[in-house]
């Protein structure tokens, strides 16, 4: 039986792209303002439990809803707490020590925010270990 997270990509496919974009990425750790985290949390927040609401209004109605819906109502308390948890575990001072990004359109993120961006981009917003080991090599 087919797992249904599993994604078909193009291996050769994803390695092309990782090595594209390891060499298109210029990092730095220094004189680069980073992008403050806190407000892109608050604003991802804020969408959450206004699409929470709406779904949950939507099966209330006893209308059917997708299964990426169902799912978002089951795990919903898991994002809210994973948000709490990296608002918790990457403060301003951690930012010092890690290279971000110099240029380009996440200029100030991490480097390896754009870097998970276009893995799950590639492979269709699923993260697997293996992949992701590969992806990073």
């Amino acid at each position: 039986m087919n797992n249904p997270l599993t994604v078909s990509f193009n291996s050769a496919f994803l390695e092309a792209s990782a090595i594209r974009l390891a060499k298109s990425q210029k990092a730095s750790i220094g004189p680069i303002k980073p992008v403050p985290i806190k407000p892109i949390l608050e604003k991802s927040k804020t969408i959450l439990t206004q699409t929470y609401r709406t779904l949950s209004s939507i099966v209330k109605a006893e209308k059917e809803i997708s299964s990426a819906s169902a799912w978002l109502l089951d795990n919903f308390y898991i994002i809210q707490e994973q948000m709490v948890q990296i608002g918790i575990d990457f403060p301003k001072s951690y930012y010092q020590n890690i290279p971000l990004l110099a240029k380009g359109d996440h200029m100030g993120f991490p480097r390896v925010y754009e870097l998970v961006l276009q893995l799950l981009t590639h492979t269709d917003n699923v993260l697997d270990k293996d992949v992701l080991t590969e992806y990073l090599k």
